[in-house]
């Protein structure tokens, strides 16, 4: 049980998984340029709309909804503490099943990058320089191009996943099996 400001085991296990994620999420997204002004690589050229408009979409995707998730994902953990409590020796299935949809749990900020990055490859041309767009596909050579579904299906895994295994661990909790 946790007093005041400290957290639970569990609250602690998510926040280091969230950490860990969060981390390679923004090391990965950093090819993509989210912040950097790549209009004004160019000549005559300056951070115009599209880098504009590119860090308004970082900084939604990478940064605000990850944070606001974050907490939620905290306070909705403390408040159902009781249905991801693990016993810690021998630990049944049931309670590697929570531990392992803790660690899903950290997954939907990976939904927001997916999304983010569907975004500034369908609209690269509006979004980026020349120069940039072609830096972006020496790291990433079909960038530009091809399917965007794959990244939207996989947004939409990576939201849905902890959704359900929260469901099975609360229903369990609630009917005590």
């Amino acid at each position: 049980m946790t007093t005041g400001n400290q957290l639970s085991v569990v609250q602690f296990a998510f926040a280091a998984f969230f950490a860990a994620m969060y981390a390679a999420m923004l090391r990965r997204a950093d090819i993509w340029y989210p912040f950097t002004p790549t209009r004004t690589h160019e000549p005559g050229e300056w951070a115009g709309f599209g880098d504009t408009l590119r860090w308004i979409f970082a900084f939604a995707a990478l940064l605000c909804l990850p944070a606001i998730y974050f907490v939620y994902a905290l306070l909705f953990i403390q408040e159902h503490a009781a249905a991801f409590a693990v016993s810690p020796f021998p630990p049944s299935l049931f309670d590697i099943f929570k531990i392992m949809v803790i660690i899903t749990m950290v997954a939907p900020p990976l939904a927001f990058y997916n999304l983010w990055q569907v975004i500034v490859r369908a609209f690269g041309t509006h979004l980026y320089s020349q120069r940039a767009m072609d830096e972006i596909r020496k790291h990433y050579p079909v960038a530009f191009s091809g399917s965007y579904a794959n990244g939207v299906a996989w947004a939409f895994v990576y939201i849905l996943a902890p959704i359900f295994g929260v469901a099975i661990v609360l229903y369990a909790a609630r009917t005590g099996t």
